[in-house]
């Protein structure tokens, strides 16, 4: 685990990005507890057909969610539109969260950057 990794970036359909992420919130993510108070900013990729991350924002508060009691609601302040999406790179972004810097995310230009 590197711990200098503040950012979890979670992937989400178009419908989910618009009604949940853009709201502020994100449910039911799988966080450990030693990576949990290293964390002080979320990012979303969204999946085809944009294959992008398109936003991030600071994590106001986790809080365990009651019915997955080993997950975390989020909750955030507006998230920041970038104004380049960084699009998937060579490599598949996966199907769950993944972590990275919000440093690392601000000067990448693919997701495959975020990971080397």
């Amino acid at each position: 685990m590197n711990l200098t990794d503040d950012l979890v970036i979670v992937p989400a359909r178009s419908e989910n990005f618009k009604k949940m992420f853009l709201s502020g919130f994100w449910s039911c993510v799988e966080i450990s507890e030693a990576r949990k108070d290293h964390l002080r900013y979320i990012a979303c990729y969204q999946v085809k057909p944009i294959a992008a991350i398109t936003a991030y924002a600071r994590i106001e508060s986790m809080k365990s969610n009651p019915n997955e009691p080993h997950k975390y609601d989020i909750l955030f302040a507006k998230p920041t539109m970038l104004t380049k999406p960084i699009p998937l790179g060579k490599r598949p972004f996966g199907q769950g969260r993944r972590y990275a810097s919000l440093q690392r995310l601000l000067n990448s230009k693919t997701v495959d950057d975020l990971f080397d």
